[in-house]
């Protein structure tokens, strides 16, 4: 269930999150979307997630591209594929734009800094925007904040690949269990949509793949038991994570996460 809202000249799409079969929240992308003509103002404890595509024309490409910093464009060149380099390209791009439209500042102005493990900060301005992106395939998923760490992860559901085997290598032995509880035609699924779960998870604690997959188990989440969940992180330390499944389109699978004290679940809204 949804509900329309028009504020100053914006549509937004507010969501009541319905529980699958499999029990964890999913918002879901497929219906009509309105694409805002100026960013809303962003509440504490809310999460705007932007769905992108990253196939575009050849003026949208140079318009991506001369917005791009100088290391950008090299991580751009790198590539070896075209489709890659311009899919690069227009993600983070758009994400600039975005986050430009945010913090009302040119995108090709902003500066990014880099924790730890890599994850991706705004060093200027400063802002306590958060913010976290992923691409798969054509599209491209941004979750943006108001200071709570954030994850976001997108999946094509590629055909050729051992799900098996990476499942048994990278998922816990309860979530492989989990997998193996699925219906043979949903067992594909399932995983693409278990993995998205974990990297948005670890994406929002900024580890990134530094900790293994296997050392959180999400099981509780895909079960529908729990809308969250709690790891150590150093020390003593405990961190919360509320998580929720994005039903983008036919073909993909997603997930956002976000650290969060709160106990009402944060509130979503979905703009493309």
């Amino acid at each position: 269930m949804s509900r329309h809202s028009k504020s100053s000249g914006v549509y937004t799409r507010f969501i009541r999150s319905s529980r699958t079969r499999s029990g964890l929240e999913r918002v879901d992308f497929t219906a009509r979307w309105y694409s805002p003509a100026v960013i809303q103002f962003l509440e504490p404890h809310e999460v705007h997630v932007w769905v992108v595509s990253t196939d575009i024309a050849t003026e949208e490409y140079r318009n991506c591209r001369a917005i791009l910093s100088i290391d950008e464009r090299a991580r751009a060149d790198r590539f070896a594929f075209e489709l890659d380099r311009t899919r690069f390209v227009a993600s983070h791009g758009q994400l600039r734009m975005k986050l430009g439209e945010y913090c009302d500042t040119r995108p090709e102005n902003l500066q990014f800094g880099a924790g730890t493990h890599g994850k991706p900060y705004l060093a200027d301005p400063v802002t306590p925007l958060q913010f976290n992106l992923s691409h798969s395939g054509s599209l491209a998923v941004i979750a943006v904040t108001h200071g709570s760490p954030c994850g976001v992860d997108i999946e094509i559901e590629r055909s050729k690949i051992n799900t098996d085997a990476i499942a048994g290598r990278f998922f816990c032995v309860s979530e492989n269990a989990w997998l193996r509880s699925l219906p043979a035609p949903k067992g594909r699924h399932g995983f693409f949509r278990l993995w998205a779960v974990k990297e948005a998870i670890l994406k929002a604690a900024g580890k990134g793949l530094s900790q293994p997959l296997s050392s959180i188990d999400t099981t509780k989440l895909m079960l529908g038991t729990s809308a969250s969940i709690s790891f150590p992180d150093s020390g003593s330390r405990s961190r919360a994570f509320w998580v929720k499944e994005l039903n983008v389109e036919g073909g993909y699978t997603g997930a956002v996460a976000l650290e969060t004290v709160a106990v009402d679940s944060p509130r979503v809204q979905l703009f493309r």
